[in-house]
């Protein structure tokens, strides 16, 4: 009978870190599951583009999740929505290089016209 306890006290332990895991990675699948939800919910907003701008940028779904909650206080505070997207990717350092510049442009080098002397 005493062995039964003992055994029973060092797998309970066990089968209570397993539940533990368990819990965490739920938690986790939920948090990625609400961050993809946020993603969607951004991406019909201000428009597919924008999105796979963002990405081209190196944001993340974490990131992109941050601009969209950006976006809409922005929003709240009565910015118009390109200045509202625009405000929220610079706050969080996923803006364009320049403001009113939505793709990077490229270094075009000039060539100059030498006089023959």
């Amino acid at each position: 009978m005493a062995r039964k306890r003992l055994y029973a006290k060092r797998t309970a332990s066990a089968e209570y870190e397993q539940i533990d895991l368990f819990s965490l990675l739920e938690e986790e699948q939920r948090q990625a599951d609400r961050i993809a939800e946020q993603v969607r919910g951004y991406e019909i907003t201000v428009g597919h583009v924008a999105v796979q701008r963002l990405r081209a940028r190196g944001a993340d779904d974490e990131t992109i999740a941050a601009v969209a909650a950006e976006y809409r206080e922005n929003r709240l505070r009565g910015l118009g929505r390109r200045d509202a997207r625009i405000a929220a990717e610079n706050k969080l350092g996923v803006g364009a290089a320049t403001p009113g510049e939505t793709t990077p442009q490229p270094v075009l080098k000039g060539f100059t016209k030498s006089s023959g002397t």
